[in-house]
């Protein structure tokens, strides 16, 4: 059954709202996510008898808000997530909130509450850094990153952020240094946002289904990877990609980088 069909049926009109604005989120049409998603709490104020919890969809439907600039509105629906349920993330968002609407004692006391919850909440300590940068105190910038700096999942902004507290504390070595990994992380993100955003507008296609059996294999999913991976064989038998994928399957190989993937072709 269609989103749109189920929102018409009497009784699930809220859960046909919700399937329908999480499909325009999955496509990044977020205003018509939040149309959809007003229509949610328009018919079922509580956000209860949803397919997901009532927290988890206040805290989705407000960091909607929060990245279409709209941080008053975002505010409203975490404070009620966090009354449901309080969680590092909601707060780290709420924080974002405050910091939008330039609030900054807020934004701070929020974000220390997420590190509280959890001490490597990575956004949280980002915006503390933002703040200390603000104020121009680089040292406290840095002991606020410093936990997150040597995690696997390194992002670009923690590292711009590291960089720039370098910088202001006159270390133009280290600066240097994060100057280069910065550009770096921005380029491995940018192509998985090209990659994500090829799967979400042709879920269907060659490459998103070999992605898809990539992400299985990582998963510990080999049986399903497999499948994919020898139908995709039979259309393109000397593709680089799958055939390292095959012998990462068959064999036990490394893991095929998605650096393989021609992207002109996604």
């Amino acid at each position: 059954m269609q989103a749109g069909q189920l929102a018409e049926l009497s009784g699930q009109e809220a859960r046909g709202f919700l399937l329908l604005g999480t499909l325009h989120n999955n496509r990044l049409n977020r205003k018509q996510a939040i149309q959809a998603w007003q229509r949610v709490l328009q018919v079922n104020a509580d956000a209860s008898g949803l397919q997901v919890s009532a927290d988890e969809f206040l805290l989705t439907f407000g960091r909607v808000y929060l990245q279409e600039g709209q941080p008053q509105e975002a505010i409203a629906l975490l404070d009620r997530s966090l009354a449901i349920r309080a969680t590092a993330e909601t707060q780290t968002y709420l924080g974002e909130a405050f910091e939008q609407l330039g609030d900054s004692e807020r934004a701070v006391s929020a974000w220390t509450r997420a590190i509280e919850m959890h001490s490597l909440s990575v956004k949280a300590r980002e915006g503390m850094a933002r703040t200390a940068l603000q104020q121009q105190a680089s040292a406290k910038a840095l002991e606020w990153l410093r936990p997150v700096l040597n995690q696997p999942d390194l992002t670009s902004s923690t590292a711009y952020l590291a960089q720039r507290a370098c910088a202001l504390a006159g270390d133009n070595l280290d600066a240097a240094s994060w100057e280069k990994r910065v550009e770096e992380l921005r380029s491995q993100e940018q192509r998985h946002d090209m990659i994500e955003t090829g799967i979400q507008r042709s879920p269907q296609s060659f490459w998103s289904r070999a992605v898809l059996a990539h992400r299985f294999a990582r998963e510990g999913n080999a049986v399903q990877a497999a499948q994919i991976v020898m139908m995709l064989l039979k259309d393109a038998p000397d593709e680089p990609f799958l055939r390292e994928l095959a012998r990462h399957l068959e064999r036990g190989t490394p893991l095929p980088s998605l650096d393989l993937i021609p992207l002109k072709q996604f």
